[in-house]
């Protein structure tokens, strides 16, 4: 008896089908059917230093040199690998080198890149990027004013210092601690690892006390300042 050859055409395309579908399936299975490196596959890397936890509940910006106010919080979020230092006698046609911010390169002015004659130490404590700034962030609570620093690179939190600026004042003054540089400002708090030291920038005494705290993990530094040190409400910040 012989098939109709509609049938058997048919026949063979569902052959056909049920043998591509299980090539397929195959290929899938062993991954090689995926185009592109497996790293297009991983889930995303997670970052603590943009993860939120305790009183930080804000989306980071995610954009260098920009600022927003977001759930109660200010948001600064800054450029990363920026801080080779001040320019105090620096040649204008020389700039630091992208792969190591200690030295200067270019004969000619190169496009780009970080510039400064401030250079870290040697010690791998500070790996050429201690000071780094990621985010600042400012949240008034009932009874202080919240500050958290986010850094880039984190080893010892005690080789970094900054310095927070509070209130204003007539004229700039200079900065506590040898920072080398003045600021408008009523009140100073130099943060140094899990310290927090209060000056008045005035000279004035009975300057009051913060708080510090270091997560190593997300490389921050959490600050706090009671309003009897410092009270914000109805003034200015003029700087941090």
């Amino acid at each position: 008896m012989s098939i109709p050859s509609q049938l058997c055409r048919v026949s063979m395309a569902i052959v056909f089908v049920a043998t591509s579908v299980a090539m397929m399936a195959q290929s899938s299975h062993s991954g090689e059917a995926r185009p592109g490196p497996d790293l297009l596959y991983w889930p995303p890397a997670s970052s603590p230093q943009l993860e939120n936890t305790g009183i930080w509940q804000a989306e980071p910006i995610l954009i260098s040199g920009s600022s927003a106010y977001r759930r109660g919080e200010f948001l600064y979020q800054d450029f990363l690998y920026d801080d080779a230092g001040a320019d105090t006698d620096r040649p204008d046609n020389a700039h630091r080198s992208l792969g190591d911010p200690n030295t200067l390169v270019c004969a000619t002015p190169c496009p780009g890149g970080p510039a400064g004659d401030y250079t870290y130490p040697s010690s791998r404590a500070y790996a050429g990027n201690a000071a780094d700034l990621v985010e600042v962030r400012v949240k008034l609570l009932g009874d202080a004013t919240a500050i958290r620093l986010t850094y880039n690179t984190m080893l010892d939190p005690e080789r970094v210092a900054a310095t927070l600026v509070l209130g204003d004042s007539a004229s700039p003054l200079p900065l506590p601690f040898g920072a080398n540089m003045s600021a408008r400002g009523d009140l100073a708090v130099t943060v140094h690892g899990a310290h927090a030291e209060v000056t008045r920038l005035s000279g004035a005494t009975g300057v009051g006390t913060a708080t510090a705290s270091v997560d190593m993990k997300s490389r921050q530094v959490d600050v706090r300042v009671q309003f009897d040190t410092f009270d914000p409400r109805g003034r200015v910040m003029s700087g941090c």
